[in-house]
This record gives structure tokens, sequence and C-alpha cells, in this order.
């Protein structure tokens, strides 16, 4: 019986392993997060913060402002991040290959309708938005 560092590295093409996919844009697929994440500094806003009994009201709610804007950044945080994976924008060789193979027009109006792909719910449906795009031009 090996050890897990015995293993052979899994290949998802291209000679890269599935470790080395995402690793251009900071991601780590064993830990499925990124090196750096969206407001990476979210922390330090809340590093200092302590609660005591002596506070007055005022500064509590000042406190607890604090900490649900904090919660909020992470909320945002998940859900980027999330957004990311669900779409694979992680694979940036994946995505210029794909790219490569777009006519000029197509690759405008991808850059062009790209801010919409958060309001739908899955990359599927995003190409099926664009595909009826380019049939109308």
């Amino acid at each position: 019986m090996g050890s897990i560092l015995s293993k052979e590295p899994k290949f998802v093409g291209k000679g890269r392993t599935q470790h080395q996919v995402g690793s251009e844009v900071g991601y780590l697929p064993l830990r499925t997060d990124f090196e750096v994440e969206y407001d990476n500094a979210a922390e330090e806003d809340i590093a200092e913060v302590e609660m005591f009994h002596t506070d007055t009201p005022e500064k509590r709610e000042k406190k607890l402002n604090a900490l649900r804007l904090y919660d909020f950044k992470l909320s945002e945080r998940e859900r980027r991040k999330q957004f990311a994976i669900e779409r694979g924008l992680y694979d940036w060789k994946k995505i210029s290959e794909k790219e490569k193979k777009r006519t000029k027009i197509e690759r405008e109006l991808f850059q062009k309708y790209r801010p919409f792909a958060r309001f739908l719910d899955s990359q599927e449906e995003f190409e099926q938005f664009m595909n009826g795009i380019i049939q109308r031009n």
C-alpha cells in the first residue's frame, strides 16, 4: 500500500495535472479556494474590534455595524467564489482556447455581454443566451 505521495498525477489535458488547472489565476483546486480573494483585507477592518460591558450604546452599535459589514463582505466573497468555480472561470487556458475559436465579431459580442452572465443561473444558460445574440447579428 503506497502513500498518497506515490500516486501518479491525474492529467486533465495537454500535459496539465488537475493540480495545475487554474494555477495561472491563483486557484487552488484541492482547497477549492483562491490565493487572493475578493476584498482580501476585509479581516483587517474587524481585527481590533472588542466588545466590552462598559461600551456605550452608540459605540456598541458602531462595532456591531462593523461586524455586519464584515459579514456582508464574507457573503459577497463566497458568492463570487462560487460564481467563478461554477462557471469554470479559473481555467484560463480552456477559456483562452474557446476564445481563439470564435470570430472577431463573436469575441466582441461576448466581451460586450459578459457582465450579464451574473444574472443567469449557469454558464450553459449564458452560452445559450450568447448563441441567440450571435444568430441575430
